[in-house]
C-alpha cells in the first residue's frame, strides 16, 4: 500500500482497493446484476406476446433482481467504510499495539508497510466460506480499520452474516486491553 493510496483511504474514509480486488470484491454484484439482466429479456419477449403480464408470477422475479442487485452494491459500498478508534498520540506504539493485538487474535499479516497492515482471520464456519481480510491504517493518535470478505478469490461473499462485525468488535476490544495494560 503506498503512501499516496493510504491518504486516499484517510481523505475519503473508505478501504482502497486496486482495480483487480474491487471486480473481485463486486463480482457477487455483477453476478446479480446479470441475472436482472436475464430476467428482463426473458419477462420482456413474454411481455411483448402476453397480455396481463402484470398478474404474472414472473414480475416479481423481474422486480426481485434488479433491486437484491442494488441491495447488494449498497451494502458492499458500505462495507469499505473504515471505523476509527482512538489511540496513542505515538505513531510507533500503536503500530506495536496493533501488531500486538493481530497476534493475540492469531490472525495472519499478510502486508505490512508503514502505517498500513493487512492481516487475514481463519473464520470458516457455516455462515462463511472464506475468510475475512482485515485493514488497519495506524496515524498518529488515530486507527482506522476495516474487514471485508477476502478479496484475493473468487469465493467472495457478498453478505458475511455479521463476521466482518464480530472481527471489528473483537479487534477494538483487544486493542483496548492492550493499550489499557501498556497504559497503566
Amino acid at each position: 500500500m503506498t503512501a499516496l493510496q493510504q491518504q486516499e483511504m484517510l481523505q475519503t474514509k473508505r478501504l482502497y482497493l486496486p482495480k483487480g480486488r474491487k471486480v473481485k470484491y463486486y463480482i457477487d454484484t455483477f453476478i446479480a446484476s446479470g441475472l436482472s439482466l436475464l430476467f428482463f429479456a426473458l419477462v420482456a419477449k413474454g411481455f411483448i406476446t402476453k397480455e396481463g403480464h402484470y398478474n404474472s408470477p414472473y414480475f416479481l422475479i423481474f422486480l426481485f433482481f434488479p433491486a437484491f442487485a442494488l441491495l447488494l452494491y449498497f451494502h458492499q459500498k458500505k462495507s469499505l467504510r473504515l471505523h476509527e478508534l482512538k489511540a496513542s498520540p505515538l505513531k510507533q506504539d500503536n503500530y506495536k499495539w496493533v501488531k500486538e493485538t493481530l497476534s493475540t487474535l492469531k490472525w495472519q499479516i499478510k502486508k505490512e508497510n508503514i502505517g498500513f497492515i493487512e492481516a487475514y482471520t481463519d473464520n470458516f464456519g457455516f455462515w462463511t466460506w472464506t475468510d475475512q481480510m482485515v485493514s488497519v491504517i495506524i496515524t498518529d493518535n488515530k486507527i482506522f480499520l476495516n474487514s471485508v470478505c477476502n478479496v484475493d478469490t473468487y469465493a467472495t461473499q457478498a453478505i458475511a452474516w455479521g463476521q466482518n462485525r464480530r472481527n471489528i468488535r473483537r479487534f477494538k476490544e483487544t486493542f483496548e486491553l492492550i493499550a489499557t495494560k501498556h497504559i497503566s
